[in-house]
């Protein structure tokens, strides 16, 4: 069975070397947003850097290139890329992998609930006491966000997803003094338990997790 990797990591400050292919650099340069310019960089510098140390597999020779859906592929691995709030996230496999990684943050509205949530979910959310209902969310849309990456879609409708899906797995962990919210997700039920550790990748200090 294919192992999942996740790595979590403080996206940081310079966007020195190009990136490979020079078509994803051209891409993530020409991002009008400073911040999602940032974090798209680093995200990519450390999925070079995840790419070797988990698979020992190079990025030039990964050849990426874009979906129609506009997901960046492989014939050698696949990939799947997530930031928030300055924490930038990467999962590689042999298999289809999807992340999303959440900085722990006020969601708690019932217009969102209601917008994202399946109705199982949405009855779940509701009995619960006030304080409980931010980590509900963020986790559910965590959850949401990651299985829709295993797939080659273009249209991401949240309420498609269940959270309770036994192809996806949560951690919440600490990084850099923030509490976050990790959803990875495969095209196999996960049963293993998590193996969290602290390593250094390329200029990057991570949280690894090891599915």
């Amino acid at each position: 069975m294919d192992k999942l990797y996740v790595y979590l990591a403080r996206a940081l400050g310079d966007m020195y070397e190009p990136l490979v292919p020079a078509v994803r650099d051209a891409a993530v340069r020409a991002l009008k947003n400073e911040t999602a310019r940032r974090e798209s960089y680093h995200a990519w510098r450390l999925l070079e850097s995840a790419l070797e140390h988990s698979l020992g597999i190079n990025t030039a020779e990964a050849c990426f290139r874009r979906s129609d859906s506009g997901k960046w592929v492989s014939d050698k691995c696949f990939v799947s890329l997530s930031h928030s709030f300055g924490i930038i996230a990467v999962a590689v496999s042999r298999s289809p992998v999807g992340v999303d990684v959440q900085v722990m943050k006020s969601l708690c509205s019932s217009s969102f609930a209601e917008r994202i949530l399946t109705e199982r979910e949405y009855n779940e959310y509701s009995a619960l006491n006030t304080e409980d209902k931010d980590d509900y969310l963020m986790a559910c849309w965590s959850s949401k966000e990651a299985l829709f990456k295993t797939e080659d879609s273009e249209a991401f409708v949240p309420s498609r997803y269940d959270s309770a899906d036994a192809r996806v797995a949560r951690v919440v962990t600490e990084l850099c003094g923030e509490k976050i919210t990790v959803a990875v997700a495969a095209d196999r039920v996960i049963a293993s338990a998590a193996d969290v550790q602290t390593v250094t990748v390329g200029e990057y200090e991570c949280v690894r997790i090891c599915i």
